[in-house]
C-alpha cells in the first residue's frame, strides 16, 4: 500500500518572531486515511530536519528503529528495520494510551526519496516567503551534505 507526504506549500506561515518558527500543512496520506489528520499544521521545517536525521540513520543501519516526529500533539511515526531495504513503518498516537493507528511494510529508500524531495519542496516555498531561519539552514545543510556523498 502506497504512502504519499502531503505538503501544502501555500499554507507556509512565518511566526511572530522572524526567524524562529515556520508552520505549514504537513501529514501522510494512505488508504482512506491521513495522520495525523487531513490539512494538519506543523512546524514542517523542523520537522523535515528530523525526519531527513532519523531515516539517515536508519538507512546505515546506525539504528535499528528510529521515530519520525510531529511537534504539535501525541503523534508520531515509527521506522524499525525489517529485512534488507524494508522497514516497519506505525504511525501511533498517544492521546490517552499508545495506539498503532496504521501500519505497513516499506522501502526505506522509498520512503527517503519522499522526505527528500519534501525537504526540497519545503526549501523552495520558504525561499518564495523570503524565510530565513537556523532550521531552514539545517536542512539545506542536510541536503547538500548528501546529495555531495
Amino acid at each position: 500500500m502506497a504512502i504519499s507526504i502531503c505538503f501544502d506549500s501555500s499554507s507556509l506561515t512565518e511566526g511572530p518572531v522572524p526567524g524562529k518558527v515556520v508552520t505549514g500543512v504537513i501529514y501522510l496520506e494512505f488508504a482512506d486515511r491521513a495522520f495525523p489528520a487531513y490539512r494538519w499544521r506543523d512546524f514542517v521545517v523542523v520537522i523535515v530536519g528530523w525526519w531527513l536525521g532519523s531515516i539517515a540513520s536508519i538507512r546505515s543501519h546506525a539504528e535499528a528503529s528510529v521515530m519520525l516526529r510531529f511537534m504539535e500533539g501525541p503523534y508520531w511515526i515509527e521506522l524499525s528495520q525489517a529485512k534488507g531495504e524494508y522497514a516497519l513503518l506505525q504511525c501511533i498516537e498517544d492521546d490517552v494510551s499508545e495506539k498503532v493507528v496504521w501500519e505497513n511494510v516499506v522501502r526505506l529508500a522509498e520512503l527517503d526519496a519522499q522526505v527528500r524531495d519534501l525537504a526540497r519542496q519545503v526549501l523552495i516555498a520558504c525561499r518564495e516567503h523570503q524565510f530565513a531561519s537556523k532550521d531552514i539552514d539545517v536542512v539545506e545543510a542536510f541536503l547538500a551534505e548528501s546529495a555531495s556523498q
